[in-house]
């Protein structure tokens, strides 16, 4: 199982619609050869991933769409970008970090509080908080996998260079 700080680097993406998309094979590559040298502790991993129209927020919906699709990672926007670079004749290549794993429930004040535009509204997740306070471990927790993920982002952002640029020859 993929964990809070884990890189996943598709390969491939599987859309909505039905719409397959590959990552550029010479980026991927590259990505993991650079990354290498700036991960020690979260794990770097590749294969599909399964574009959804909205948030995954249950471990029994994340396990349904795993045994279905083979997907080891969902996201509502790795595909819409896939689309757009394959349109327009672009390489593309997704570098995603695992917040919220596979096995973990979304606290009922995320998912409630969540807006069409992916934001969370504040005021929404305060008053579901203070009516269900029970509520507060699973967000703390929440909170700790989603800095893993910024840390793990933040460090793969300082490779980027070295991703995007090597000769072509």
């Amino acid at each position: 199982h993929l964990q809070p700080g884990d890189l996943y680097i598709p390969e491939r993406f599987a859309a909505i619609d039905g719409q397959q998309y590959t990552a550029d094979e010479q980026w991927r590559q590259q990505a993991f050869i650079a990354l290498e040298d700036y991960f020690r502790l979260a794990k770097i991993c590749s294969g599909m991933l399964l574009e959804s129209p909205q948030i995954v927020s249950s471990a029994k919906s994340k396990k349904d769409l795993h045994e279905r699709s083979g997907a080891q990672l969902v996201d509502m926007e790795s595909c819409a970008c896939a689309a757009v670079a394959a349109q327009a004749g672009l390489p593309f290549l997704a570098i995603r970090a695992v917040a919220d794993s596979a096995t973990l429930d979304l606290p009922p004040a995320v998912t409630g509080a969540m807006q069409d535009n992916g934001q969370v509204a504040i005021g929404k997740l305060l008053l579901n908080v203070l009516r269900h306070p029970q509520q507060i471990p699973g967000l703390i927790k929440l909170g700790t996998h989603f800095q893993a993920a910024k840390r793990s982002l933040t460090i793969a952002s300082g490779a980027l260079h070295a991703i995007t640029c090597f000769d072509n020859a």
